[in-house]
């Protein structure tokens, strides 16, 4: 398997959201990032958006998978 994209989805809490939580999904997340480095990134857009802050954080990887065309 090769990893080809990373994508990170952010949950938010807030009264503002509707059922008072708002995912962002983030697309073309370097490969090396490391796990610190995202949350951190969370934590500052939940700042921006003064909302009552990150909830979870979810690391989606794309693999490419190899296709062997004998059977």
């Amino acid at each position: 398997m090769n990893l080809v994209e990373q994508s990170i989805q952010y949950t938010f809490a807030g009264d503002k959201y509707k059922d008072n939580k708002k995912k962002r999904v983030l697309k073309n997340v370097n490969v090396n990032a490391e796990n610190e480095k995202l949350i951190k990134v969370g934590k500052a857009i939940s700042s921006l958006q003064k909302d009552d802050g990150l909830v979870s954080a979810v690391l989606i990887q794309h693999h490419e998978l190899e296709v062997s065309t004998a059977e």
